[in-house]
């Protein structure tokens, strides 16, 4: 019964992210664009919660709640303009496998938007491949990773499942392909102010 109403509230979920998109190729992420500020950003969004500054990217966060699952909407700017998006699910199961079933049943509504997608799971470690009741906790040491990721004509989509230290992290990643060059360019410049 919990899976059920989980399943339900999953779909609810992906409906809205669906429904708060345009058509694809103009909004990549809600309702803003790529290029955006950050002021135009919060303007839309309302106050962040956080704000951090890594290899010249800065990163402004802002909690949610979608269909009763806690999540972070992660925005990433290189230069002020948006480069990067992502949804970060931060409910959590008792049950690891329950974020299996998470990763596909999301999967399965980005298709249904999207088309079909590039996909699959890459095993780092062996030990769990022979026990499936046991591919949630080989998630969370990070033994095992589920991918999925579209590439339209604006927009690179990735769906995460991955783990490390026994912590599972499920996300949406969205990433224009046009400032695709200008983040790569930030993070290397600022990697070249260290030395």
């Amino acid at each position: 019964m919990k899976i059920k109403i989980f399943a339900l509230g999953l779909f609810c979920l992906i409906s809205c992210i669906l429904i708060n998109s345009q058509e694809v190729g103009t909004t990549q992420f809600t309702e803003t664009k790529w290029g955006m500020t950050k002021e135009e950003v919060i303007k839309l969004e309302g106050k962040p919660v956080r704000e951090k500054e890594e290899q010249g990217i800065l990163m402004i966060v802002f909690e949610s709640e979608i269909d009763n699952k806690e999540c972070d909407i992660l925005y990433f700017f290189a230069e002020n303009k948006l480069v990067r998006t992502r949804y970060h699910f931060t409910h959590s199961h008792v049950n690891k496998n329950l974020y299996i079933n998470d990763f596909y049943e999301i999967e399965k509504q980005l298709v249904e938007k999207y088309g079909e997608t590039k996909d699959g799971k890459v095993w780092l470690n062996k030990l769990y491949t022979s026990d499936p009741d046991d591919w949630g906790s080989a998630v969370g040491y990070g033994q095992i990773r589920y991918y999925a990721e579209w590439e339209l004509p604006e927009t690179h989509i990735n769906l995460v499942l991955t783990g490390d230290n026994r912590q599972v992290a499920l996300f949406i990643e969205y990433k224009s392909v046009k400032y695709k060059d200008l983040e790569e360019k930030v993070r290397k410049k600022a990697k070249q102010k260290i030395w």
